[in-house]
């Protein structure tokens, strides 16, 4: 309840522009409520209104920018519009004051949640990327699942919430092979019983690295780094899980997961493998390494088109990526 509050609540903070708006349109009010015998108190709380509403609607822009807005609401209230003792001075200088801090404490308020939550999201870039520059021949895998999975999500009509947590869950499924050693992530022949052993450890490390985020604990990631290697038939690893007992967002991550691990270069391997050849080696795991429902489908997207290669990038588009990254993520933190 809290996290879809709080989603939600970032959401409408990304996009200030309705609340200048509500400003906006509440100033006529402001100026009529002098003209009527209005009670005080709902004079006053529209006058606060007005200066929460602009303290959000003005979050981008400098504080400088809100004394103004304050002014003008409040020589429409208590200025222009009134009589008696209202119009002196030094009660509307009272009035422009609380505006005015009301409105600077609310931009304050939302600067703070939105850098929050962009903090939050350096961190996930970094942690993908930590992975990603240890192994050239991975440079980009960790996006390139993501850019996958995330496809794949929005094609079975899921929320938002799940495709933000799928897309993160790409970006993050192999973290624990940080706790790998380096030689045995590019030993360019096949591992032997003992390292294999070791690579196998890596979503329960991953587990182990974020499960004290408290965000990950509600959104499904945790569950994506944890299960991502398990098998629909129940052969896979760690737990052992198999048709439904394996989250949904882990059995996309599978897919997305085995077709880009077969396509892309690697250090066993130094030439792309042929497409047809992935594809056919997800036909014929359906069912058993995958599920067959996401299986099918993602084959269906590639057989009609639909699904979008991801671009590498190189050093003169990281920034742009970053940003792509960052709005694409924004909103999950919170």
């Amino acid at each position: 309840m809290r996290k879809s509050f709080n989603t939600r609540l970032g959401w409408w903070l990304e996009r200030p522009g309705w609340f200048i708006w509500c400003f906006i349109s509440l100033l006529p009010f402001c100026c009529l409520l002098q003209t009527y015998d209005t009670d005080p108190f709902i004079s006053t709380a529209l006058f606060l209104l007005t200066s929460v509403l602009e303290g959000i609607g003005l979050w981008r822009l400098g504080a400088y920018m809100l004394l103004p807005a304050s002014l003008g609401v409040t020589l429409l209230q208590y200025g222009l519009a009134g009589h008696g003792p209202n119009a002196h001075w030094h009660w509307i200088t009272i009035q422009l004051m609380i505006h005015f801090t009301t409105a600077w404490l609310t931009r304050g308020l939302v600067k703070h949640f939105i850098e929050a939550g962009q903090t939050n999201l350096d961190m996930i870039l970094a942690l993908s990327k930590s992975l990603d520059s240890r192994d050239p021949y991975t440079a980009f895998h960790s996006d390139n699942v993501a850019h996958y999975a995330v496809q794949l999500a929005a094609a079975m009509k899921l929320p938002e919430s799940v495709r933000k947590a799928v897309y993160v869950g790409g970006l993050l499924h192999d973290i624990g092979k940080i706790g790998v050693p380096e030689a045995i992530l590019s030993k360019p022949s096949r591992l032997d019983e003992h390292e294999y052993h070791i690579i196998k450890q890596h979503p329960a490390l991953g587990y182990d690295i974020l499960k004290h985020i408290p965000k990950f604990k509600h959104n499904g990631v945790l569950q994506i780094v944890r299960h991502h290697h398990e098998r629909y038939d129940g052969k896979g690893y760690p737990s052992g899980l198999k048709g439904d007992e394996i989250p949904l967002a882990a059995r996309i991550i599978a897919v997305a997961d085995a077709f880009d691990a077969m396509v892309s270069k690697r250090a066993y391997r130094k030439q792309d493998t042929n497409i047809e050849y992935a594809l056919d080696e997800i036909r014929k795991g359906r069912g058993s390494q995958f599920d067959p429902n996401i299986a099918a489908l993602f084959l269906d997207l590639v057989e009609y088109g639909q699904l979008r290669m991801p671009l590498s990038v190189t050093g003169q588009h990281a920034a742009k990526s970053n940003a792509i990254l960052r709005r694409t993520l924004r909103g999950i933190s919170t």
